[in-house]
């Protein structure tokens, strides 16, 4: 197993896979910062950036991708107990999850895919990629949300929200207030959970460590307002 962190089964992602994991407001402030137009649409931002930037430049999470070799191991019965991270949600990687697995040989495929998303989040944070940091706190109440763990779904829900009304983007950019939103999955997630709500899932939020904190108080009107318009 550990004969897959080579170069036969893996390779480094390509820029435009690397810049399809971003978002668009993202992808505009890069273009901007190398003097390329800021318009169209998604997969135009990601032609134009991949077309005149040199991915070395650019401080973006390291990802791989399987190589022919890689995507034909997969099918073997040996590499069985991974394919159901591999096809997740939670967008784990390959990669990720094998290295967790090598570092935990006895835990369970669940189990790996929380330690990875635990990897994952640290990264993040230390690059300063709260963007990225909120998306794995989201893909945190999936995971509780697939296992019926009602109560923690929803509490990491709350948490992704509270990640959102911060406006603590990638490269520790603060969003403009202007251009804060709440997304509206999350935002029936939590109305949907709402009988699982209280109030200490408010209070945890207050441990969550962002370079811009929103006001616990006023966070707690905001999600009881969503809960009682449900």
């Amino acid at each position: 197993m550990e004969d897959l962190i080579i170069d036969e089964y893996l390779e480094p992602a390509p820029l435009s896979v690397e810049l399809e994991k971003l978002k668009v407001d993202e992808l505009k402030r890069i273009a901007s910062k190398h003097g390329l137009s800021t318009s169209g649409k998604k997969a135009d931002l990601i032609k134009a950036i991949t077309s005149c930037v040199d991915k070395s430049s650019l401080k973006l999470p390291k990802h791989y991708v399987l190589t022919k070799a890689g995507k034909e191991y997969i099918e073997t019965p040996e590499a069985q107990n991974i394919i159901p991270a591999f096809y997740n949600r939670y967008d784990i990687s390959f990669y990720e999850y094998f290295c967790t697995l090598r570092s935990n040989p006895t835990k369970s495929p669940r189990e790996i895919l929380w330690l990875a998303m635990d990897e994952q989040q640290e990264n993040y944070e230390i690059d300063d990629n709260y963007g990225l940091a909120r998306n794995v706190v989201l893909h945190r109440a999936y995971y509780f949300h697939d296992e019926k763990n009602y109560e923690k779904a929803l509490e990491y829900y709350i948490k992704t929200i509270y990640y959102d009304i911060s406006r603590c983007k990638n490269t520790g950019h603060i969003e403009k207030e202007s251009d804060s939103l709440l997304a509206p999955g999350v935002v029936k997630h939590i109305k949907n959970l709402s009988k699982y709500y209280s109030e200490d899932m408010i209070k945890k939020c207050n441990d969550i460590e962002l370079p811009r904190k929103y006001s616990l108080k006023k966070f707690k009107i905001l999600i009881e307002n969503i809960i009682n318009n449900a």
